[in-house]
């Protein structure tokens, strides 16, 4: 079994869709911790909102607001955790598909040379590259080689996620005590620059293709956004969320102008993640919950 922690900042209408998912495809979990902050108050209610809807019984939210982002994460990986793998998930991934983490974790700890079992996108877009694909249900990256092109080598020798992937949980505490890191996405890029994450050779990715995620917003403005994340923080305030039932996330085509060389400026679009054409359909098909 393995223990989940998901990061969340004002987005209770994309946690709901995630917790939705994870509830329905993923097994082998022990505890689920949602790590959440908010800007006002109307987001504080969202989350509140978010509580009183979710009935299941394995997961408990963290208000990060008193003691702050790190202090808050490395009390729960310090006293928390009762497994040795942690899984890290973000507010707005979306899975169509089953995984059974246990089964990923024990894979993880087969093979001392591997620091993170990562399970996002489709692991056929970095072509033969790999060292091994196991019956096991994972492809082995070999991370002191060189890949090409540059953006391919970029994703292969990456050394920490703080979405879909399982890290030992020894490793995420021992970089919380080194350092002090302020959010999500410091978290991600202090693991990834951190030695304590680039000890390890290699990598296991996943083989089948499990989720996608949907940045409906972000604070880096890559693209006009269809709805402010106000806007869509008020429609769960008035119950409302994505109908997962009625949307086909699995069919929607990724947008691969990353991988294909394209200058698209700023951060780039990640293959796993659903392009902004889908997104007013997506946000459109919203229910009462």
């Amino acid at each position: 079994m393995v223990d989940l922690i998901i990061f969340s900042k004002d987005r209770a209408f994309q946690l709901y869709t995630a917790l939705e998912t994870i509830n329905k495809h993923m097994s082998g979990i022990n505890n689920i911790f949602v790590q959440f902050s908010y800007s006002n108050d109307k987001f504080h209610q969202g989350y509140k909102n978010l509580v009183n809807k979710t009935s299941c019984k394995n997961i408990t939210f963290v208000d990060e607001t008193e003691h702050g982002f790190h202090t808050t994460l490395l009390s729960l990986v310090a006293h928390e955790i009762k497994t040795d793998n942690i899984a890290l998930e973000v507010d707005d991934s979306i899975y169509f598909r089953d995984i059974d983490l246990a089964k990923c974790s024990n894979s993880l700890d087969s093979n001392d040379k591997v620091g993170r079992y990562l399970y996002a996108g489709d692991y056929k877009i970095y072509g033969d590259v790999f060292k091994e694909v196991s019956s096991e249900g994972y492809a082995l990256v070999d991370r002191t080689k060189r890949y090409t092109p540059d953006v391919i080598n970029t994703c292969l020798t990456y050394a920490f996620n703080v979405s879909s992937a399982i890290h030992k949980a020894e490793d995420l505490k021992e970089l919380l005590l080194s350092m002090k890191i302020n959010n999500p996405i410091e978290l991600e890029h202090k693991g990834a620059e951190s030695h304590i994450f680039h000890k390890y050779d290699e990598t296991m990715i996943h083989t089948t293709e499990v989720f996608k995620q949907i940045h409906l917003n972000n604070f880096m403005k890559r693209y006009e956004e269809v709805e402010d994340v106000e806007v869509l923080n008020n429609y769960f305030l008035e119950n409302e969320a994505i109908d997962t039932d009625s949307i086909d996330i699995e069919s929607m085509e990724m947008d691969m102008r990353w991988f294909n060389g394209e200058d698209i400026g700023r951060f780039p679009i990640f293959p796993w993640e659903i392009p902004p054409r889908y997104h007013l359909d997506i946000i459109n098909n919203r229910i009462k919950i």
